[in-house]
């Protein structure tokens, strides 16, 4: 992949001190299988990690080197460490402060496996919203089969409904429409989001995701890939346990 490619995007990683830290678990699994998945020149990446240090302070320091260890070790690169207060605010920080056209943004404790034939790369999907942001400046990389993710939690379980719209194809890539904007891995638009979102987010200093999740107005240009780019998601929940969702 050229290297204009690598130009157009900028990738955030929203991690947080859980009860695993100083364990970077399951922050490294998340970014191993995506890079895989996608098959990413990680040297080429501008990569930046936002922590929140919630709930486990105490164990921020700690964290945060074994993160650099992580990265400097396995990957060679040394990425941006940003110290935020919660999701929210780090989520915020990764949109005024870039000058990419396009953010990748990946919640820590997703695992992305393909299990499918049909081809698809980061590419084509960066190069469409930053291409068509007026059409589409949000895109889903997770599939869940006719079903989206919602962001209510109760009792440790998720909460699915039946909310997708109809398709629409651009650049070859098949897409369908979402009312619903979650923090699981995702392609924004980031001028879009400066003009139309970011006053929408509510920066939280004990931890929350206000305003990055949640029902938009802007629900037309709003999308997830088709269910035909087949995906194994798992969800790898550091506060408690492990949960595994498949198409």
């Amino acid at each position: 992949m050229e290297q204009t490619y690598y130009d157009s995007f900028g990738m955030n990683i929203f991690t947080n001190c859980t009860v695993n830290a100083p364990s970077i678990y399951p922050m490294c699994e998340t970014f191993e299988s995506f890079v895989k998945t996608f098959d990413l020149d990680v040297s080429k990446l501008d990569l930046s990690v936002y922590i929140d240090p919630h709930p486990v302070t105490e164990q921020f320091d700690n964290f945060k080197k074994n993160l650099e260890q992580y990265f400097k070790t396995t990957h060679n690169i040394e990425p941006k460490m940003i110290k935020s207060k919660s999701l929210s605010h780090g989520y915020y920080n990764s949109i005024i402060s870039s000058k990419k056209p396009v953010l990748v943004q990946l919640e820590h404790d997703w695992r992305t496996d393909r299990c499918s034939n049909k081809q698809l790369s980061l590419k084509q999907v960066v190069e469409i919203v930053r291409d068509h942001g007026d059409a589409v400046d949000y895109v889903k990389l997770n599939i869940s089969n006719m079903k989206i993710l919602h962001h209510l939690i109760m009792n440790g379980e998720f909460v699915y409904a039946k909310d997708r719209f109809d398709a629409i194809e651009i650049d070859g890539v098949v897409l369908r429409r979402v009312k619903f904007r979650a923090n699981v891995q995702h392609v924004l638009n980031r001028e879009k989001y400066m003009e139309k979102y970011i006053d929408k987010i509510k920066i939280n200093e004990n931890g929350g995701s206000d305003g990055v999740e949640g029902y938009y107005e802007n629900k037309e240009t709003s999308y997830s890939l088709d269910a035909s780019y087949k995906f194994n998601i798992t969800h790898l929940n550091g506060k408690k346990f492990k949960k595994h969702y498949s198409t």
